[in-house]
């Protein structure tokens, strides 16, 4: 009984204490703030203001599906929209992975993109490299693609290496067969095949 008591006691007066305690310590943090001069760490607001006129994303990531049942990822390094365009984004360090219907995956990387949603293209430049999971990898300096479907264009000339061997051509365009949905690599504009076959 005695215990009892004591517990009552103890709670009691914890009931008061701890409010009375609250309120000290919120007074101590008023009062030190108020003798805090924000006027006095340039350097923060000059960061703050330059990340809000750049209003960049960092290392943002989407996914989607293309009209074909094309399913696509994408990520970067950075990302900024376009004050001028609305819809229009630029991209450092584009990675893209489409995985198509028939199982073929393509993945492109790029130094830099802009894609423009309304007009349904992404623009690919600076060190384009698109790789097939049935073993092609073409190098480009740059690639015009459709976002809502599977249809690219280079932009320039394009080198190659696949199961055939090495392949040069001043244009690569990449679509996708409507019945099948199987992707088609079509090289044109003086193309030239070193023919390796396996050994």
């Amino acid at each position: 009984m005695l215990r009892d008591d004591l517990y009552s006691q103890v709670v009691s007066w914890l009931k008061v204490l701890l409010p009375l305690a609250a309120l000290a310590l919120l007074s101590t943090l008023f009062m030190l703030s108020s003798k805090v001069e924000y006027g006095d760490i340039p350097v923060a607001q000059r960061d703050l203001a330059n990340r809000a006129s750049k209003q960049q994303i960092t290392a943002p990531y989407y996914t989607g599906a293309t009209d074909d049942g094309a399913l696509v990822s994408m990520t970067a390094t950075a990302a900024k929209p376009d004050p001028d365009a609305p819809g229009r984004v630029s991209a450092d360090g584009l990675w893209t992975r489409i995985d198509l219907s028939d199982g073929t995956v393509l993945t492109f990387r790029a130094d830099a993109a802009t894609i423009d949603e309304p007009e349904d293209r992404a623009d690919l430049t600076g060190n384009v490299r698109i790789e097939s999971s049935n073993g092609y990898v073409m190098l480009t300096e740059g690639l015009r693609s459709s976002m809502r479907a599977v249809a690219a264009e280079s932009m320039g000339p394009v080198k190659a290496t696949g199961p055939a061997g090495k392949l040069d051509a001043g244009k690569l365009k990449i679509t996708a067969d409507d019945a099948s949905g199987a992707v088609q690599l079509v090289f044109t504009n003086g193309v030239k095949l070193v023919y390796e076959p396996a050994t």
